[in-house]
């Protein structure tokens, strides 16, 4: 059964996360709207860039609002949050990256192509990092 404070951290990230997308899917946008790159390995490079953004976002609110973890850094824990993030955004990039590169889109134009790839890529990222933020780098001890 779910706590009632797990609840209540879920509803939390996933604010955290909207925020999170909001500067990922719009610095992956712009990024490509000014280098015209929408695939290829050009767009490894933009989306890492942009999950970068939302990384650094992700961590401060979801550290000090979220899940409440003091205002001391820890040199454990943000090696433990860059490590996440770094198995997240590879796997995050690779799906965008296939998805992008290898998958006709015939229906779609470039842009929507990509956003719709990047979309499925965020859900699993979002999942993995909630358990991962919880239960290792977050979790109270």
């Amino acid at each position: 059964m779910i706590s009632r404070k797990t609840f209540y951290e879920a509803g939390k990230f996933s604010i955290v996360g909207i925020a999170n997308t909001i500067i990922d899917f719009g610095s992956l946008n712009l990024m490509s709207f000014i280098f015209g790159i929408n695939s290829g390995l050009g767009i490894i490079v933009l989306n890492s860039i942009a999950l970068s953004f939302a990384v650094i976002n992700s961590y401060f609110l979801n550290k000090f609002w979220t899940f409440k973890k003091g205002k001391i850094f820890i040199s454990r824990e943000i090696l433990l949050f860059i490590f996440i993030n770094i198995i997240s955004g590879i796997i995050n990039t690779l799906v965008v990256y296939l998805g992008t590169t290898f998958f006709n889109h015939v229906n779609f134009t470039d842009v929507i192509w990509m956003n719709l790839v990047k979309i499925c890529a965020s859900i699993f990222s979002a999942g993995f990092n909630f358990l991962s933020y919880k239960f290792i780098i977050f979790k109270k001890k």
